[in-house]
């Protein structure tokens, strides 16, 4: 008996068959999109993935729009083709990645702009494909040719006869002239350089009182690029001590008359490094300048600052040669923090101007000679004394950056050990206990350097960032560090364009013997990232010299890590906005200026640097 269905029923369950089928070529479809992107991108055109990142830069670069708007739509369009949460994609590995050619568009950027919303994403980023293996059969030649030449270097030095003939580095101040000079002229020309870095300190050190005067530093910015200039948050000088605090200074006995006669080191940081700077201070010789940023815009912050203020006076109370100045940020709210609110982040504060921290620490230095170092990095025991040795030879190199390397310790659960020697470096290396800072074991570290991986018993940190310290050539450092050989030796380093991550810790002068000038660290970048960096692309904008100092180092405090959240990300990609603008503009205006700007003159150290032996 065939059985009839209500017309109405039978509409109904016509419209239910009719969305199931659509239902099911809809699944069908997207099925065969998402196995398409998952199969065959990587025989993809080279043209269309340009063409893509072409377009997410475009995008980035808008300026309408909030950031995290942008942000999401480039993540969306970056990882088209490298899966999503559910599915990750199959991308090659981050470490093998260089992304920087592409303009206005870091690697760094790249992996920020999407690592709070995709899982696995650095390995689902895509790069064209010829374009990916250019870039790793480059870095793999460059590596290769790096390892033939440290291990010829050490051949050399291996033969007794070589070693022979190196004197050791305290006497080699004495055997200069011998050594460096071939006949009078070149010993006039050493001491004439000499004799001019003095006058030209001289009269720098003279114009310090009306320097205090006229020089303002910045330390709230109301537009990126832009200092304040309302009455509560303008630039102020030093002459005006409302917004800062000298907690203690003992380096008015400290005199440099000869402009190479002594190091500061000068470091900043935030009250709660207060114990840091404790360590610092027992293992830095010399002069040593600290310059600290605290919040203090109600009662609640005043209060908390300044019990910290009457425990850092009564620790720094027996200090030698040290000046300690408190800068109070006396304000709530600048363009950064309102990013920040914006972003579902109301609790956000002013962000501390740590450019601004390092220029005032700079200019209360009481030598010309400086070294630059953040508050979480210990120096090597004999760190002072060796770059002491050096100053009277840097002195006649014009526009001289000496790099000091820097590893950091891992946390093990205990009470974290600082090594004061090369030897004790190494044999934390060795255990798994210390790295060199941000390296990963994949992608730099070699069997030939002969270090082991973190111990089990240490938890270490997730950020790896090799290119931050390649150009150093910590393969070279150990090689002759462990042969016992001092000095220090010369590493290629190009102008702003070029290795643009790199960011190492350096020994500069205020005063060159050309009359010359430090350039100033970039006010505009505050909070984290891209200040030092900006620096150290500014010093090679100026045609500065890099060498490395060998035996010596500094090492990082191991310490609890925030994860990011949405705001730092945003805050992350504005900085390196603006350190994309400003080394395009460094290369147009000073490194190609060389009317305006000559690059410095030839000296005896540009091509081998200087070794000699360890007496001590």
């Amino acid at each position: 008996m065939r059985m009839h269905l209500p017309l109405w029923l039978r509409r109904r369950t016509g419209r239910a068959v009719c969305l199931l089928v659509a239902a099911v070529a809809v699944v069908c479809l997207v099925a065969v999109l998402v196995f398409g992107q998952h199969t065959t991108h990587s025989g993809s055109d080279d043209a269309t993935d340009q063409k893509l990142y072409e377009r997410a830069i475009q995008e980035k670069l808008q300026s309408g729009g909030k950031w995290w708007d942008r942000a999401s739509l480039i993540a969306k369009e970056l990882m088209r083709s490298g899966g999503d949460e559910d599915h990750p994609g199959k991308g090659d590995d981050d470490d093998e990645l260089n992304l920087e050619d592409y303009e206005g568009l870091t690697r760094a950027e790249m992996l920020a702009l999407y690592r709070k919303r995709f899982y696995n994403a650095k390995k689902a980023v895509k790069v064209p494909n010829g374009v990916q293996q250019e870039q790793i059969n480059k870095v793999l030649v460059k590596r290769q040719e790096n390892r033939q030449f440290v291990q010829e270097l050490v051949d050399r030095l291996k033969q007794p006869k070589t070693l022979s003939q190196l004197p050791f580095c305290s006497q080699l101040l004495h055997q200069l002239p011998e050594k460096f000079s071939d006949n009078s002229a070149k010993l006039s020309a050493q001491q004439l350089a000499l004799s001019n870095l003095s006058r030209h300190w001289r009269e720098f050190m003279q114009q310090r009182a009306l320097m205090r005067h006229e020089t303002t530093y910045c330390l709230a910015q109301c537009h990126p690029g832009r200092c304040c200039t309302d009455t509560s948050r303008k630039a102020r000088s030093l002459a005006d001590s409302s917004w800062y605090t000298i907690v203690h200074d003992s380096t008015q006995d400290v005199h440099d008359a000869t402009g190479f006669s002594g190091v500061t080191l000068v470091t900043t940081g935030t009250l709660d490094r207060i114990h840091v700077l404790e360590r610092i201070v027992k293992r830095w010789e010399g002069p040593l300048v600290a310059v600290f940023a605290t919040r203090y815009s109600d009662d609640e912050t005043r209060a908390a600052a300044d019990a910290k203020l009457e425990t850092l006076k009564a620790l720094a109370a027996t200090w030698e040669q040290t000046t300690i100045v408190v800068v109070k940020l006396q304000h709530r709210h600048d363009y950064y923090t309102e990013q920040f609110e914006q972003a579902g982040e109301p609790d956000a504060r002013p962000l501390i101007p740590l450019n601004t921290l390092r220029n005032i620490a700079v200019a209360l230095a009481p030598t010309n000679f400086v070294f630059t170092c953040d508050m979480d990095f210990i120096p090597s025991l004999a760190l002072h004394y060796t770059l002491s040795e050096l100053t009277p030879i840097l002195a006649q190199v014009d526009r001289a950056a000496v790099v000091v390397p820097h590893w950091e310790t891992l946390d093990c659960g205990e009470a974290t050990q600082i090594p004061k020697t090369f030897e004790q470096l190494m044999t934390m290396a060795r255990s798994g206990l210390v790295r060199p800072f941000h390296a990963d074991f994949n992608q730099f570290l070699s069997a030939e350097l002969d270090l082991s991986r973190p111990a089990p018993q240490c938890e270490q940190t997730s950020a790896e960032w090799t290119p931050g310290i390649e150009t150093t050539n910590y393969l070279r450092w150990i090689r002759e560090s462990e042969l016992g050989v001092g000095g220090m030796y010369p590493i290629p380093v190009e102008g702003p364009l070029t290795d643009i991550a790199y960011e190492p810790f350096v020994l500069v002068k205020q005063v060159e013997s050309s009359h010359d000038r430090l350039p100033p660290y970039k006010e505009k970048y505050v909070g984290r990232f891209k200040n030092k960096i900006s620096f150290v692309t500014t010093l090679r904008a100026f045609h500065y010299k890099f060498f490395v100092l060998r035996q010596e180092f500094i090492a990082h405090l191991a310490h609890p890590s925030k994860p990011m959240s949405d705001a730092m990300l945003g805050h992350m990609e504005a900085m390196q906005h603006l350190h994309a603008l400003e080394r395009q503009q460094l290369f147009d205006t000073v490194f190609n200026a060389t009317d305006t700007i000559p690059t410095p003159k030839p000296s005896f150290l540009d091509e081998h640097g200087i070794s000699c032996l360890r007496d001590h």
